[in-house]
């Protein structure tokens, strides 16, 4: 699919995040949290999830990982 020619409709706003958590359970489904800090102490850190998607299996997962890694080099490589 190009992303060019996919239309978005935000149905939540888009936010700033401090860190994520990958996360697959025992049925294979993964997983992503995206959190923003709140408070650390007593080496804890306490934070809010912003964002979550469940996807549907492990080859979504690796789907996701090559279109992420693919839009990296793809930026890296652009000229100016």
């Amino acid at each position: 699919m190009d992303q060019q020619n996919v239309n978005l409709r935000y149905s939540a706003p888009v936010v700033t995040t401090d860190g994520h958590v990958i996360m697959v359970s025992d049925n294979g489904l993964p997983t992503l949290l995206f959190f923003q800090g709140r408070e650390q102490h007593d080496g804890h850190v306490h934070a809010d999830v912003v964002a979550a998607v469940r996807l549907n299996n492990l080859q979504d997962l690796k789907n996701l990982a090559k279109a992420i890694n693919d839009t990296v080099k793809k930026h890296e490589s652009r000229e100016p």
